[in-house]
């Protein structure tokens, strides 16, 4: 199963300690959020000032098709596998959004950042889209912001537990051939 928590603490980190200069600070700490921050572990909390960024997980997809692996690992116990690819989202909102943008983007074809990535989540980036500027109309100026996505794979695990069969009653009747006109009655109970 995919630690989807794991994933945006790995890639919040990968902003914060790339281009986190460049950003304002919440606490201590570089202004890199979640956007959407609306679940049971995130918490909603001021926007931060600019710049900062917002790290979004857009989609998840199956690009090699329904199943790459099944097996059984014990008597009860199946694991199915296959890979996932997440589209991440960086948005970076206020000051020289591009030139931040770029920075973080160019980070991604570092080996240093693709073994993090490897390291702390089993995954690997498979590409980076170009940046886009999205300006944002404020109630006066245009608030600058640009955007990329990349595309994140991940094996997907899960361990599928079945119930022992301990009894099973079977009822029906024998042909003998295709013709048979006279079947033999069968049934039983296996245990």
């Amino acid at each position: 199963m995919i630690d989807y928590d794991l994933v945006y603490r790995t890639f919040i980190g990968i902003a914060e300690d790339t281009v986190g200069p460049n950003l304002s600070t919440t606490g201590s700490r570089p202004s890199v959020i979640r956007a959407r921050q609306t679940g049971t572990k995130t918490r909603t909390g001021p926007k931060p000032d600019y710049p900062y960024i917002t790290v979004d997980i857009l989609a998840t997809r199956r690009p090699a098709g329904w199943l790459l692996n099944h097996e059984m690992i014990d008597e009860n116990t199946h694991r199915y596998e296959n890979v996932k690819e997440l589209l991440l989202n960086y948005t970076v909102f206020g000051g020289d959004s591009r030139a931040i943008a770029e920075d973080l983007e160019f980070f991604f074809s570092t080996d240093n950042i693709l073994d993090r990535i490897r390291e702390e989540t089993t995954g690997q980036v498979r590409t980076t889209e170009d940046i886009t500027e999205i300006p944002q109309l404020l109630s006066t100026s245009y608030n600058e912001s640009s955007s990329f996505n990349l595309t994140f794979a991940i094996m997907d695990v899960k361990d599928v537990t079945s119930t022992d069969i301990t009894e099973m009653n079977y009822s029906g009747e024998i042909y003998r051939s295709d013709d048979d006109t006279n079947p033999l009655p069968s049934s039983g109970t296996t245990n």
